[in-house]
């Protein structure tokens, strides 16, 4: 055969993968623009004022709490984001507490992935985990997160599993504020994979005529001029240990009481007298009646 016919071939064949792309990014495209429409007519995207937990007032609030009253949307949510972890290796998954936790469960059944959970604090007792399930060290673990701004929520699961042994690489979440957590993953090797993005959302909304460029301009500048990039130094400084308790003596704690009662009992029958019995009666009283 001539060089021609295999050159002709070649192109052929490109061709027919090129087409066989762009049909499953539309397809893709058109699962991601029902998810974006269906999460707003259920208000779990919300356009207007909003005061954050931070303070500030915000013209967007997304709150993915609510998708769990909703099966068939947590269901198209799940689909959505297979259609990114599919593509990723990984031998288990963990979702982000909360709101991510029926998520990966979704993913984890339907798909016959196995699924390990982080506690918010570990237990006092017991084996006092901080990762429930059953996994080896040295395996990979994906994380499935709701909603990335900072990408702190992450960081707080990413450290217990690491300290178990796991190996994190990828992180795949639905909505990506492009705020910043892109690339404060990123300094520390973890590959961000979204769904959509706020511009995403923007953008089908107001092809559905559910947004105006107003509104747009100042979820935008919100955006914009709400950056929470942080530098390899905040970081490092945000991973140093906290501080030890500082141990007190009785005396050292009784100028430092605040409660009238607190001070008077801890003096009770003179500074010198009595003090095994004077203490264990103030801290009584402190610890169950009022504080010092």
């Amino acid at each position: 055969m001539s060089p021609r016919f295999h050159l002709g071939q070649m192109f052929h064949d490109l061709a027919k993968k090129l087409r066989s792309y762009l049909e499953m990014n539309e397809s893709r495209k058109a699962i991601v623009d029902e998810l974006i429409l269906a999460l707003h007519d259920i208000e779990a995207i919300k356009l207007g004022d909003f005061k954050l937990k931070s303070g500030i007032s915000s013209p967007i609030y997304i709150d993915l709490r609510t998708i769990v009253s909703f099966p068939k949307i947590l269901q198209l949510v799940a689909d959505a984001l297979w259609n990114i972890a599919k593509d990723l290796k990984f031998d288990v998954m963990c979702g982000v507490p909360y709101t991510a936790l029926p998520m990966a469960t979704v993913l984890s059944i339907q798909h016959n992935k196995p699924m390990v959970m982080r506690r918010k604090e570990a237990k006092n007792y017991g084996l006092k985990k901080m990762i429930e399930g059953v996994f080896q060290a040295g395996q990979t673990c994906l994380i499935i997160e709701d909603l990335v701004t900072s990408g702190m929520s992450v960081f707080e699961t990413v450290a217990p599993l690491k300290q178990d042994g796991l190996q994190v690489e990828d992180v795949v979440v639905l909505v990506d504020r492009e705020q910043g957590g892109r690339e404060n993953l990123t300094k520390e090797n973890l590959q961000l994979h979204s769904v959509f993005t706020i511009s995403t959302m923007l953008n089908v909304l107001k092809a559905a005529g559910r947004v105006d460029d107003q509104m747009i301009q100042r979820v935008q500048e919100f955006i914009r001029d709400n950056q929470v990039v942080k530098s390899s130094q905040e970081q490092k400084d945000g991973e140093r240990e906290k501080p030890q308790d500082v141990k007190l003596s009785y005396t050292e704690r009784a100028a430092l009481c605040r409660n009238p009662m607190g001070r008077r009992l801890f003096f009770f029958d003179g500074p010198e007298a009595h003090q095994s019995v004077r203490f264990c009666r103030c801290d009584a009283l402190c610890r169950f009646v009022t504080p010092c």
